[in-house]
């Protein structure tokens, strides 16, 4: 058998097909065989693993320990050997050799794999760049980014595709976009025909970027790699598709005449005569969330008032009903093909979700697992959060790549071909970048808390008390920073759902109860590889 290495710790591995199917489960660096996480790999009839290939080699940020008083050796050129430890887990430490004379302090450097010798008990890196010192703000956030997207988009050989459409609807009525102030990466445009005095024809338009970029081509298969765009503060950082698409050729920026995949329909009392088309279109204007004009507003307000049968007044949400059609529409017509990405999203424990609704209801959602992606010839495809046996990411193509794979397969369905079409992407990889992607964004909140925020003392809501033998682990719930975290303190006694839990060094206990707010202070350890791990939740009286 033969499939890549996967792993989240190098300490427990899959070996994977193509297709995402596990082949092989085993425990243990050693049975790995210097093997890494993305190698080739086959399974022998014994069951060992032996390397094929190794991955093309990417960026790995981490912490080269220059500081330590334990060196691992001399290179032929007569360079120290220093232990390399990466931000990702999955990977193990590695020997990086340096001549950087400063040893006071560790460093954040980029290495790449160099080789594994059969003598060597780590592997060998070689160093990229150092980042600057361990602690330091801007260095410690350039390895985040790095961590999270090791990939650049191309520069080089980018050209859009001919139009293979045979025939485009040219889009009527007045067309814009509504988003952040900046915004570059625009996927959709919404358009607005006055039919007669009572009735609309609203047409959602979305960027074809299926028709720009050549499917397998290079651009392509660097955007599934990565999965996703990056953002921080809402800036994309690392583009799933070069700046020439997604911010000049595909972006549906005012003024210029783009390809779209439209939908459209009527509203009057309803919503009827739905329409599918490829088109071509040329947006009039942009405006901000802050900034629609009200005869525009007032019809928006009233057809995503429609749809989701609500009075729908926040132009934020307007746009968010109308996607969410878009999407729900589409995703119809993938499950009824038999072919596509859909999100599953699973019921959540109603115990649980009962709970947190009684300390309120913007808790509620905390009780939930994430969405995932799926395929949607699976049996199981219902998304419980929106009430719907079918639903798919398909308005960014620009920003993701399953809504680019899906956009492929809808413009097929329009045409009315139904033969030959295939998903080309594991879901299995798609759901990890967009782990990632939320990780990253996680990280960074706890990376500004620890090292640049003077406010170190926060409010929280107790979730989840969980013991295991004589440790507690609570769930808790930061407003300020719209993310839980889990922390672990010593059981002293429990009694009826009231636990009494006490620091590591015992100089605090202290009552906890499901429910209550409580007041902490943060710290960092500095010892753990993961922001995650390195704050510390120290609670107060």
């Amino acid at each position: 058998m033969e499939g890549t290495l996967v792993t989240k710790d190098y300490q427990h591995f899959q070996v994977v097909s193509d297709t995402g199917q596990t082949l092989y489960e085993f425990e243990g660096a050693k049975k790995a065989n210097r093997a890494l996480p993305g190698d080739a790999v086959s399974i022998s009839p014994d069951m060992s693993v032996t390397l094929l290939a190794r991955a093309p080699p990417l960026p790995i940020a981490g912490y080269l320990e220059l500081n330590s008083k334990t060196t691992y050796g001399i290179t032929d050129r007569g360079l120290t050997l220093y232990l390399f430890v990466p931000l990702d887990i999955s990977y193990p430490s590695f020997y990086v050799a340096s001549s950087e004379k400063d040893r006071s302090q560790k460093q954040v450097a980029l290495i790449k794999f160099l080789s594994w010798d059969t003598k060597q008990t780590l592997p060998r890196g070689a160093l990229d760049r150092l980042l600057g010192p361990a602690g330091d703000l801007e260095a410690e956030e350039a390895a985040l980014l790095w961590s999270a997207c090791p990939f650049k988009s191309l520069t080089e050989g980018l050209a859009i595709l001919d139009d293979d459409c045979p025939k485009r609807t040219e889009v009527k009525g007045f067309t814009f976009n509504i988003d952040p102030e900046g915004c570059r990466d625009i996927d959709d445009c919404v358009s607005l025909e006055q039919i007669d005095e009572k009735s609309w024809r609203i047409t959602v338009t979305i960027s074809d970027v299926a028709s720009c970029v050549e499917e397998m081509g290079a651009v392509d298969i660097m955007a599934s790699t990565m999965g996703q765009t990056l953002y921080r503060d809402g800036r994309a950082i690392r583009p799933m598709l070069p700046p020439f698409f997604s911010e000049e050729h595909c972006s549906l920026v005012a003024g210029s005449e783009r390809r779209g995949v439209s939908l459209s329909f009527c509203w009057s009392d309803g919503i009827t005569h739905t329409e599918w088309s490829e088109s071509t279109l040329r947006n009039n204007t942009t405006y901000t969330y802050e900034s629609v004009p009200e005869e525009h507003g007032t019809v928006l307000r009233g057809v995503t008032s429609c749809l989701a049968s609500r009075d729908v007044t926040d132009p934020h949400e307007w746009i968010e009903v109308l996607m969410k059609f878009y999407n729900t529409e589409a995703a119809a017509m993938l499950k009824k093909a038999g072919v596509g990405i859909l999100r599953r999203h699973s019921e959540p424990d109603q115990i649980r979700l009962d709970k947190y609704k009684s300390w309120g209801h913007e808790l509620a959602a905390l009780a939930t697992s994430a969405a995932e992606y799926c395929l949607a010839d699976e049996e199981n495809t219902r998304h419980w959060g929106l009430e719907s046996d079918a639903y798919g990411h398909v308005t960014s193509p620009i920003r993701r790549y399953a809504d680019l794979m899906n956009q492929r397969i809808l413009k097929q369905l329009i045409r009315g071909n139904i033969q030959g079409l295939f998903v080309s992407v594991m879901c299995s990889d798609l759901n990890r970048r967009a782990k990632v992607a939320k990780g990253y964004e996680r990280d960074r909140i706890f990376l500004n808390c620890l090292l640049k925020d003077e406010k170190r003392v926060f409010m929280g809501r107790v979730l989840d008390v969980e013991v295991e033998g004589a440790t507690v682990r609570l769930r808790i719930w930061i407003p300020e920073w719209q993310r839980t975290v889990r922390s672990r303190y010593k059981l002293v006694s429990e009694e009826n759902g009231n636990f009494i839990i006490s620091s590591a060094d015992e100089s605090l206990k202290r009552l906890i109860i499901e429910g209550m707010v409580i007041r902490f202070k943060c710290a960092i350890n500095v010892g753990e590889r993961r922001w995650k791990d390195r704050l510390v939740v120290n609670l107060l009286d």
